[in-house]
Formats: structure tokens, sequence, C-alpha cells
């Protein structure tokens, strides 16, 4: 009895896993990717608002980023 639900949760898994769509990627689509910032450890204001003005730089790249892929599909 146990091999028989093992088989059809096998094969359920299986069938659910056909229907499944893949994302294809177009690779002539190219936005650079902004690094990472390193954070410091905060020890002072000075840390903190540097750690802060990373971020926000970080994010305005990040964003600029996806601007260029809205771009690009927009065209295509």
């Amino acid at each position: 009895m146990k091999s028989i639900i093992m088989f059809m949760t096998i094969l359920l898994i299986v069938l659910t896993m056909q229907g499944c769509k893949t994302i294809q990627v177009n690779p002539s689509i190219y936005c650079p990717e902004p690094s990472r910032p390193v954070l410091k450890t905060p020890a002072d204001d000075k840390a903190i608002l540097d750690n802060h003005n990373a971020l926000v730089d970080y994010a305005l790249k990040r964003e600029a980023q996806i601007k260029c892929y809205q771009k690009i599909l927009k065209e295509n």
C-alpha cells in the first residue's frame, strides 16, 4: 500500500512538472548590474551616514537598471 502511494505521488509530481513553463532569457538584453555596497560597522555617525549614502546610491543604480530593462523590452 505504501509503495502505491509513493508511486502515485511521484507520478503526480512528474505530470505536474510537465505543465510548467520554462523562462527563456534573451541574451541580447544587457543592462549593467551595480555592485553591492560594502557596509561598515557603525561605530560613529559618519559610518552610519556613509552606509546610508551607499545604500541610497545602490538603490538608485538598481532603479536605473530596471528602467534600462523596461526600455529595451518596450523597444522589442
